[in-house]
C-alpha cells in the first residue's frame, strides 16, 4: 500500500490557501540570509528525511495544486524554520481516565505574519484544516494541518497512536539559524507525520528521535506520542535530546522544557501559567478524566483569554489559538479510537455544532464534512470573540 494524502482539490478556496501559504513561505525565505536557491540545494541533501509515502503525497499535491515541486518540498521540510508553533498539550493515561482509555489533547497556537493577507488567510494566520492520509501498511492518519503541509500539528493514526508538536521557548531559540550547525533544521510537523507510520508510541518516539539525531529541529521544541499504554515526550535543543516516558497518571506541556528546564527563557509567564493551570486541573480530576473535561481544559480562560490563557485570544501577530483536538485511544480496539477536532477558537468551536467534528478511526475521508477539509469551519470560528 502506498501513502496517499487526501485534499479537496476541487475546492478553489483551499487550493488558493495552499498556494498563498507556499508563496508567503518562499517570500519569507527569500528575505532571510539563506535565499531560495540555497534552500533548494539544501533540500536535495535533506529529502532522504521524507519517506517514500510523504514524497508521493507532496508530489501529488504539487501536480494538482499547480505548485512547483521543489518549492512545495521546501515548504514541507523547512516550514518550522520560519513559523513557530506555541501550543499546549495535556493527557491522561490508563486509570487516570474515567473509562481507562488514553485521552490526549492539544491546543494549537501560532503567531501571525504581516505577509499573510488576502483570500487565503484570516487575520494574518494560515488556515487550519482537517487532513486524512494513508500509511504504507494500509493504516491511516487523521489530524490538523496548515493547508498545503503533509506534516501535522496533532493527529491520531488507526493503530491508536497520537502525536503532536510544541515550540520550546529556550535561550537557543533566540539565536540565528546559522549557529545551529545545520542551515535548515527539520520540521516538527513532518517529524510527527513520519513517526505516525508506526504502530506504537514507543516506535514513533524512537523514529522521531532518530530523525532529530540526523538533523535538529528548526527551533527548539517537543514532539509527544501516546498510545493506550504509555506516552513519550521528546524535548530537543540543538544536540541535546531528552525523552520522558509516562506510564500512568496525567501530564501536560506548554512551551517550556521540563527535563531540559535549564535551557528555558526566564520570565516566560505564558508558558508558566498554561503549564501549571493544566497540571492543577488534571491533578484535581485524575481518576475521572473524560473527553468533556479535556474540552473544558481546551476552552479554559482562568488566566484570561489573552496570552496567558490556555484558549488564547490575542490581537496583532501574537500567538493565538487556531485549533484544538482531543484524541481518545480505545484500549481494546484501536479502530474504535476517535479524534475530536475544533477549528478556530476552542471556546467557541466546541460549543457550536458546526465548529467541531468527531472522527472515528473507522471513518473514511468521505465521512468528514467538507467545511473541515476546506477550512471554512476555521474561518468562521477563528474570528469569534471569547466566550
Amino acid at each position: 500500500m502506498t501513502g496517499k494524502h487526501y485534499t479537496n482539490f476541487r475546492d478553489d478556496q483551499i487550493m488558493n490557501s495552499i498556494r498563498r501559504n507556499v508563496e508567503d513561505f518562499l517570500k519569507t525565505a527569500s528575505s532571510s540570509s539563506f535565499g531560495i536557491n540555497e534552500m533548494k540545494r539544501q533540500m536535495k541533501k535533506d529529502i532522504h528525511l521524507l519517506s517514500a509515502s510523504r514524497y508521493r503525497e507532496i508530489k501529488e499535491l504539487s501536480r494538482k495544486a499547480k505548485i512547483e515541486l521543489k518549492a512545495l518540498l521546501c515548504y514541507n521540510l523547512y516550514h518550522s524554520a520560519f513559523f513557530s508553533d506555541g501550543c499546549t498539550i495535556f493527557f491522561s493515561l490508563g486509570e487516570a481516565s474515567k473509562n481507562g482509555n488514553t485521552l490526549f489533547g492539544k491546543n494549537s497556537d501560532n503567531q501571525g505574519r504581516s505577509g499573510l493577507v488576502g483570500d487565503g488567510y484570516v487575520e494574518n494566520r494560515q488556515i487550519h484544516v482537517v487532513m486524512y492520509s494513508e500509511n504504507r501498511d494500509g493504516s491511516h492518519v487523521v489530524g490538523v494541518s496548515a493547508a498545503g503541509l503533509s506534516g501535522v500539528k496533532m493527529a491520531l493514526n488507526s493503530h491508536g497512536v497520537a502525536g503532536s508538536t510544541n515550540y520550546g521557548n529556550t535561550v537557543f531559540s533566540k539565536e540565528s539559524r546559522e549557529e545551529t550547525g545545520h542551515v535548515f533544521p527539520s520540521d516538527r510537523e513532518m517529524i510527527v507525520r513520519e513517526a505516525l507510520e508506526y504502530p506504537t508510541a514507543l516506535l514513533a518516539a524512537h523514529h522521531a528521535t532518530k530523525l532529530l539525531m540526523q538533523m535538529p529541529m528548526a527551533t527548539d521544541g517537543m514532539v509527544t506520542f501516546a498510545d493506550s499504554r504509555e506516552a513519550y515526550v521528546v524535548e530537543g535543543s540543538k544536540k541535546i535530546i531528552s525523552i520522558t516516558k509516562v506510564e500512568s497518571g496525567t501530564d501536560s506541556r506548554s512551551n517550556m522544557f521540563i527535563t531540559l528546564d535549564k535551557l528555558n527563557v526566564k520570565n516566560d509567564t505564558s508558558s508558566y501559567c498554561r503549564y501549571h493551570r493544566t497540571q492543577d486541573i488534571l491533578n484535581e480530576i485524575s481518576g475521572n478524566v473524560t473527553v468533556e473535561d479535556m474540552k473544558k481544559i481546551s476552552m479554559d480562560h482562568y488566566y484570561g483569554p489573552g496570552t496567558n490563557g490556555i484558549c488564547r485570544h490575542t490581537e496583532g501577530l501574537n500567538s493565538s489559538t487556531l485549533s484544538a483536538a482531543i484524541m481518545e485511544i480505545d484500549k481494546q480496539d484501536p479502530l474504535e479510537s476517535k479524534i475530536h477536532i475544533a477549528l478556530g477558537k476552542p471556546c467557541n468551536a466546541w460549543r457550536h455544532e458546526d465548529g467541531h467534528v468527531t472522527i472515528s478511526m473507522r471513518d473514511k475521508v468521505s465521512d468528514i464534512p467538507k467545511a473541515f477539509l476546506s477550512g471554512e469551519a476555521f474561518k468562521k470560528y477563528f474570528m469569534a470573540d471569547p466566550l
